[in-house]
């Protein structure tokens, strides 16, 4: 009894690059690559994720079986069962030929058994046949499915789909990642599938991560050097997305094309490379889908022939003709500006801080400014006036910024070195701004409380210490502008009554199993 095919047709991305090439000299030369009958085909398997294992499906039509190969840095078939394949030999075609296509190809979807005909059993995993290659090659059909059954299998008794057994199938199923566990079909092979020697796989690393870098910062012609001659990629989006890459560039703002997850699938001539790719920023990461390659050598070298989108990123919103790389990059840039805009705030406040420049240093802080004690713009800056005259010299540097947004405001944090000529400390600094004035301002500025002072060995010998005050107890009033910033409480030997004392009382009086609170300034 055949098997039918199912009814339900793949429906692609609206989004999928157009392809163009040479024509009929390139799909004769691909032509002469199809996959044969009966010539045996060698094939190679690598991945370079983040994680392993992952898992190969390969089906042989010439024996009717199908396996399961484990990759974990070595290949390994973990299962074997029989399979049906369509009723005619041969590569698929065109649709009602009754053949199953050979190569290398990807699960897009998983229908339940609550979905489908009892013809289909107890599961099916549509795949994405025809891919661009076929595509390329003419190749037309849909609806090739892997899938379960209601009947006896039988050999060579479906219109195109690869139908196991339904025990089979639900064991298979757990090995199965959408859009990244393939299924090579062959014909049939000499040796099992290898891996690769390590001068293929580090040219074919190297490949990819050169592109990336074409994407990110080449110019066009340096870009299509990766493609075959003969095949012209769709590069309606270079001229906006050159224009990104200035725009950055000038904001100072850096990215990074990146590309992780690599899968490489060998046969018959044909390399497939699926790759994660993603673009980086100090705004965040931002995912631009799934991609996949087809390379064939070229003079010496590997050459694209064929190339794909098999997933988008569902958090991009995609309009007819939009690259993935483009609607990421204008995201990104309204970032970038902004970003940009609040480092200029951070470092320019910290230069006018380190420089004792009050009037500067006042022109980052928003109208509304309060201080964790309470103190208004004014009181504050009248605090740090006094602090300004204490001190010889002040030095306040940031490490490791990071921003935090929400609807209205921007949470910055930042790792802040704190150096005076009578003090040391290390902390965490938040500042939360807001918009004032078409600017960021600081609208809140917060010290965590987890940071301790490091005094410097040269403090006790500061000509500038008043050493005589720090031999006594001494209380004094706090200024409503420090209520909120912690000082050295007194550690004399006859007082643990927790007064506030001169906070420059040198280290001697605190031991390093007790050491002082520490001072925000």
């Amino acid at each position: 009894m055949r098997i039918d095919t199912p009814r339900r047709v793949l429906l692609f991305p609206a989004a999928v690059a157009v392809l163009c090439m040479s024509a009929v000299t390139h799909v004769q030369a691909a032509t002469q690559a199809e996959p044969s009958r009966t010539a045996p085909v060698e094939m190679s398997i690598f991945f370079a994720p983040a994680e392993l294992p992952e898992y190969v499906i390969l089906v042989e039509k010439g024996l009717q079986r199908l396996s399961l190969f484990k990759y974990d840095g070595t290949l390994s078939e973990v299962l074997r069962m029989p399979c049906s394949t369509g009723e005619n030999p041969g590569p698929k075609v065109r649709s009602g030929d009754a053949k199953t296509p050979e190569g290398v190809y990807f699960f897009t979807k998983e229908h339940k058994r609550r979905e489908l005909a009892p013809i289909y059993g107890s599961r099916a995993f549509p795949i994405d046949y025809p891919n661009v290659m076929d595509i390329q090659l003419g190749r037309s059909g849909n609806s090739i499915w892997l899938h379960g059954t209601n009947k006896p299998l039988a050999p060579r008794d479906s219109n195109g789909c690869i139908v196991l057994r339904n025990q089979d199938i639900d064991r298979l199923a757990q090995f199965i990642t959408l859009n990244r566990t393939p299924m090579i079909i062959v014909n049939t092979i000499s040796q099992k599938p290898v891996v690769p020697d390590r001068q293929t796989r580090t040219e074919i690393l190297d490949f990819v991560e050169t592109r990336a870098q074409s994407i990110e910062s080449g110019t066009y012609h340096d870009y299509l050097t990766f493609y075959d001659a003969e095949f012209l990629p769709d590069l309606h989006w270079w001229m906006e997305w050159y224009g990104l890459r200035k725009k950055f560039r000038r904001n100072q703002m850096s990215f990074s094309i990146e590309t992780d997850d690599i899968s490489v699938f060998q046969y018959n001539g044909m390399v497939t490379v699926l790759l994660d790719r993603k673009m980086a920023s100090p705004a965040g990461i931002t995912a631009t889908g799934t991609v996949k390659l087809f390379l064939t050598r070229r003079d010496g070298g590997f050459r694209i022939v064929g190339e794909d989108h098999l997933v988008l990123p569902s958090k991009l919103v995609l309009k007819k003709g939009d690259h993935p790389l483009v609607v990421a990059g204008r995201k990104l840039e309204p970032a970038a500006i902004e970003e940009t805009e609040i480092t200029d705030l951070v470092d320019g406040w910290l230069s006018a801080w380190s420089g004792k420049n009050i009037r500067a240093y006042g022109s980052y802080y928003a109208k509304d400014f309060k201080s964790e004690g309470g103190a208004d713009l004014a009181g504050w800056l009248a605090y740090k006036r006094q602090l300004n005259s204490k001190y010889r010299y002040i030095r306040v540097t940031r490490d490791k910024m990071t921003i935090r947004k929400d609807k209205q405001r921007r949470a910055v944090s930042f790792i802040q070195t704190y150096r005076s000529s009578r003090f040391k400390a290390v902390g965490v600094k938040e500042l939360i701004l807001k918009r004032e004035e078409n600017r960021w301002k600081i609208y809140r500025e917060i010290g965590k409380r987890n940071s301790q002072p490091v005094f410097a060995k040269a403090f006790q010998a500061s000509p500038e210490l008043d050493a005589p005050l720090c031999g006594r107890r001494r209380s004094y009033p706090v200024h409503p502008a420090v209520q909120g910033i912690i000082l050295p409480v007194c550690r004399n030997s006859d007082d643990f009554s927790g007064r506030q004392c001169d906070p420059l009382c040198p280290p001697q009086r605190w031991t390093e199993r007790d050491p002082p609170a520490h001072r925000r300034d």
